[in-house]
Order: C-alpha cells, then sequence, then structure tokens
C-alpha cells in the first residue's frame, strides 16, 4: 500500500487529535499533520499523495485555488453539521465528525488506490538522449542533423526515434511538437525563430 500524507485543518484540537488517532492506529502508512491554519498546511504541501481533511468555514476561495494546483490532492470537508450545496461542491468528499470510523478509512483506501491507478498510468519516462532527440525533431532537424548535433551515428537516432515512438504511442512530428511543448523540453517562442 501506497505511503498516505493526511493534514487535518480544523480549529478544534479534540478533532484533530481523534482524526489523527483513527488515522495512526490503522495499519496503513500513513503521516499526519494538524493545524488550524489553512496557510500553513498549503506551504506543507509537496509531491506526494496528500489527503486533506479541512472544516469548510476554515477555507476561503483563494485557498481552495491554491489547493487545486496540485495534481496528487484530495480536498474533504470536515464537517459538524450539513452543507449547502454551494459549500459541499467545492471539494472531493464530505465527512462527518459523526461517519463511522470505516467511512473514514473507506476515503483514505480510495484515495490510495486512486494513487496507485494513477501511478500505473504515468507517462513513460524519456531518457535524456531521448529528450535530445525529440528536440531535434520538433526543431525540423534531419537525422543527419540530429545525429552530429548530438554526436551518434545516424542509425543510433533511428533507433532512438523508434524507441520514443513505441514509449510515447506518438508517431508524428506535430504530436512530438506537442508533447515537447507540454513536457517543456522547448518552448513555444523556440519554434517560432
Amino acid at each position: 500500500m501506497k505511503h498516505l500524507e493526511v493534514i487535518i485543518i480544523s480549529p478544534s484540537p479534540v478533532i484533530c487529535a481523534g482524526m489523527e488517532s483513527l488515522l495512526t492506529s490503522s495499519r496503513r502508512e500513513v503521516t499526519v499533520y494538524t493545524t488550524d491554519d489553512p496557510q500553513a498546511a498549503i506551504a506543507r504541501l509537496g509531491h506526494n499523495r496528500t489527503l486533506v481533511f479541512s472544516d469548510p468555514s476554515l477555507l476561503d476561495q483563494s485557498h481552495h485555488q491554491a489547493l487545486s494546483r496540485f495534481a496528487k490532492l484530495k480536498l474533504a470537508a470536515l464537517t459538524t453539521s450539513l452543507l449547502p450545496h454551494s459549500v459541499s461542491s467545492r471539494f472531493d468528499a464530505v465527512v462527518s465528525v459523526y461517519d463511522s470510523a470505516e467511512t473514514i478509512m473507506r476515503l483514505v483506501d480510495e484515495t490510495v488506490s486512486s494513487a496507485e491507478e494513477s501511478d500505473d498510468m504515468k507517462d513513460p519516462e524519456l531518457t535524456p538522449r531521448e529528450k535530445e532527440i525529440v528536440v531535434g525533431i520538433v526543431r525540423g532537424w534531419s537525422n543527419k542533423e540530429i545525429a552530429a548535433a548530438i554526436n551518434v551515428s545516424i542509425n543510433t537516432v533511428t533507433t532512438h526515434r523508434r524507441n520514443i515512438a513505441a514509449k510515447l504511442q506518438i508517431h508524428s512530428p506535430a504530436g512530438l511538437t506537442i508533447y515537447a511543448i507540454v513536457k517543456k523540453l522547448v518552448s513555444i517562442d523556440e519554434l517560432h525563430t
């Protein structure tokens, strides 16, 4: 099972302690951080799979925007009462302090399993040499020009091109151009020159 970081944002020390106790008593790899300050929670976020339980009254629009920038984050409202739809729709899930431990742990399991699925579907990573080849293709260079620029044989360039196409399932220079821009191998300004 994947490691999960859980952040609990609540002004109530009792709720924070209870949630932390519940999460750490399970046999899952979980790190728990509690705070009553959304800014401190946002500053703590990294690139790990994170589940944030937050009192909805503590998050304003700017907090939601800051949290939305983290792809591996699941945001759950931690409530003591019913929420209006306009509030609950801003969250990936809604959990009540009155929910059973099983209900809360099911959300943790779903977050971990979605992390495992996204890890299985990760983009294939190109080697540094393959990235150089992609940049050459995007710049419109021939195999001979790419080979001269990176000091390899034309056959090596051809082999790398075949490997790149197999890894990425992209078979056209236009497709590779889009890939290179998205992966920041080249900038759009570079292509206009």
